[in-house]
């Protein structure tokens, strides 16, 4: 990879998402997101090389993705901590009931799925539209999981500490046509949403210190 493009692929990372911001300097959490002026419908964008994602395959990992996420919003403690490898990480809420204070929601999401390094392993991208505290428009959020199977066969996510070679090919499926694709939506939309929604670009000002313009 070259100097300009190592260069490129980090200014993406930085254009996740205003989201990311808020949960960086907030909330110390991860997400991703657009803007459309209604419910969203994904399109495909044509790119395949490499990894090749799949989208709405697994209903149980839409399931449990979906349930996951409503949980985040309702702060229900218990529920997380049944769908995570790690329940620990639940144990300390503040984080998470500061996060649903800004987050309120997520609706119909869309699960794009790459297959991990564990035979029934799964890395797990979900795209919702976001409802956010008095912002009227539904942003888009883009979430990456890696699932993975428990002793009783379900499908849970793995939040545990990441190997190096489990890293590296993260990396490497970040950095795939698909999952670029995806990547490239969401930071085009972005711009949009910041240039349409007063209310919107007025929010990322003020809690990125930026113009949004």
């Amino acid at each position: 990879m070259t100097r300009r493009e190592r260069e490129k692929q980090l200014q993406r990372k930085k254009m996740i998402s205003v989201i990311s911001v808020i949960i960086i300097i907030l909330l110390i959490f991860g997400a991703v997101f657009f803007k459309n002026n209604s419910r969203t419908i994904l399109k495909d964008m044509g790119l395949r090389s490499g990894f090749e994602y799949d989208k709405d395959k697994y209903p149980k990992v839409n399931e449990l993705v979906t349930s996951y996420l409503t949980a985040l919003s309702s702060k229900d403690q218990a529920a997380l901590q049944s769908m995570v490898a790690d329940p620990s990480q639940f144990s300390d809420m503040t984080v998470y009931n500061s996060r649903a204070k800004v987050i309120t929601g997520y609706s119909d999401t869309v699960c794009y799925t790459l297959p991990g390094i564990g035979k029934e392993d799964m890395i797990c991208y979900a795209v919702s539209n976001l409802t956010l505290a008095d912002i009227e428009s539904k942003p888009l959020d883009l979430m990456m999981f890696y699932i993975i199977k428990n002793d009783d066969g379900d499908y849970v996510i793995d939040n545990s500490e990441y190997s190096d070679e489990l890293k590296s090919y993260i990396d490497e499926a970040n950095s795939s046509d698909d999952i670029q694709g995806l990547f490239t939506m969401v930071e085009e939309d972005n711009k949009k949403c910041l240039s349409e929604d007063e209310a919107f670009r007025n929010f990322y000002n003020a809690i990125s210190g930026g113009s949004g313009n």
